[in-house]
């Protein structure tokens, strides 16, 4: 339920800054929800009368608006009314209606208002008013309506923009007639009794005239402010705020025009109980036929949970910066070391294959024997003298080259190189893969490395002999 309110009101926020209008897809991408979350939404704001929509090609562009229920004013007007759809169409009208221009129901109900058969608005802009009432801006004309049988009535005719229960817009035409009722105290008064049905909204509702004095306010906002109803009717609208706000209230109300009427804020607000909240409020300039500021309605929503979540969001945010900043000077230190190991490595690389380079093309024959007296390694020179594929020629028993290196000899010249560093044999021979006799003389050399341990052959061919 709270995520479905806060996006609602992220929504009308986003249109509040956009009066030309929005689509679904604009005020996904601003509200950061999912544009068919943002579908449903809209449906909703469209029934509660809250938005209204035109084309624009092939596209819905929407805009708030400020419409009252269809329902509300069946059910508590008690003036005469009519209820007009879209297309200017009645639809509905009561018997008040009936009693004060002689006309039944069933002949004007379906048909187009400017074929009435009775005069209400005797105006040449009669219909340009109403489309603009259709269109969501509510109008006022002084005038008065004309009887069938000729008599005529002064009156007060408010057209009211209204949303029907299938969530489509129309308006109402309320007639205040002054003859048969006392004149209204104030513009709105014959609206009051509709309003009242807003004291069940959880949002707080006024009206107020253009000095800023009440002349409706609903419950909800009594509540809040800790005051009665009448208590709070005939005083000004003064939200308990510090100054700098009272100043950034009073500048948006006077940037409100006829063109751009709705405006949004936010504020501090010292509440009744001492304790200090934050209100979201929507301003709505409302204007007479000719463009005269004649008062405004403000709609307000607590929103002290919502800003209470950004401040933890953004402590958040500068927690995971700050966190973030000190792991990127730690990897970048890390990366330092990395780099100079990578460098110590590649010179390491580097020697390594200079000196397998050098034993590969020496003259003499190089061997790198284990423990076991398994041939490790053998420079390419001894593969080639010995008729062995490299690969074929490591792992091989040294005694297999070697034949009077036998097991018990070669652990007793382990034991003596091990003892002495080095030992030498001269005129000895080595046995290739062919079986051939290859006269050498070898020395051979205990290595220990990182504990491993390593016997290193050096073979010289006897150069006398192989003349």
């Amino acid at each position: 339920m709270e995520r479905y309110q806060d996006d609602i009101a992220r929504i009308k926020e986003a249109l509040s800054e956009h009066p030309k209008g929005m689509s679904i897809t604009d005020i996904a991408e601003k509200v950061n929800v999912h544009r068919n979350s943002v579908a449903k939404y809209m449906d909703i704001l469209h029934i509660q009368g809250a938005v209204d929509e035109y084309k624009v090609g092939t596209s819905k562009l929407y805009f708030l608006t400020s419409r009252l229920p269809a329902q509300a004013v069946r059910k508590v007007c008690t003036r005469p009314f009519l209820l007009l759809d879209k297309d200017a169409i009645i639809i509905e009208s009561n018997n008040a209606f009936t009693d004060l221009t002689g006309i039944s129901r069933d002949r004007i109900h379906g048909i187009a208002f400017d074929s009435v058969p009775a005069k209400i608005i005797e105006t040449e802009n009669k219909m340009r008013i109403i489309r603009d009432a259709l269109r969501g801006t509510e109008q006022r004309i002084i005038g008065k309506v004309t009887h069938i049988s000729g008599r005529q009535y002064a009156a007060t005719i408010h057209l009211e923009p209204v949303v029907f229960e299938n969530g489509k817009p129309g308006a109402a035409l309320i007639i205040e007639e002054h003859e048969f009722h006392a004149p209204a105290a104030e513009t709105t008064a014959a609206f009051s009794d509709i309003l009242n049905l807003l004291d069940d909204e959880m949002e707080y509702v006024l009206r107020y005239n253009p000095d800023g004095i009440i002349h409706f306010v609903n419950e909800t906002y009594s509540k809040a402010a800790g005051k009665t109803k009448e208590e709070l009717m005939k005083q000004p609208f003064k939200p308990l705020v510090s100054a700098e706000d009272a100043a950034r209230i009073q500048n948006l109300r006077s940037s409100l025009t006829p063109e751009n009427p709705v405006g949004t804020i936010e504020f501090r607000a010292i509440m009744a109980d001492g304790e200090i909240r934050w209100q979201r409020w929507q301003d709505r300039a409302i204007f007479n036929e000719k463009g005269v500021l004649s008062g405004y309605q403000s709609c307000g929503l607590d929103i002290t949970e919502l800003m209470s979540l950004k401040h933890d969001l953004l402590k958040s945010k500068e927690l995971l910066d700050e966190a973030i900043q000190k792991r990127t000077v730690e990897l970048r230190q890390i990366n330092r070391q990395l780099y100079a190991e990578i460098s110590d490595r590649d010179k390491t690389a580097q020697h390594y294959l200079l000196m397998q380079f050098i034993m590969d093309n020496a003259f003499d024959m190089v061997f790198l024997l284990n423990k076991n007296g398994r041939i490790q390694y053998s420079s390419k020179r001894a593969a080639e003298v010995l008729k062995y594929p490299e690969e074929e020629i490591r792992n091989l028993p040294f005694s297999t080259i070697l034949p009077i290196y036998g097991s018990d000899l070669w652990n007793e010249q382990v034991i003596q190189v091990k003892t002495g560093g080095s030992i030498r044999s001269i005129n000895t021979a080595l046995i290739t893969k062919t079986q051939e006799k290859i006269p050498v003389d070898i020395i051979v050399r205990h290595l220990s490395y990182h504990g491993d341990e390593i016997i290193c052959c050096f073979s010289g061919i006897v150069r006398d002999l192989m003349r």
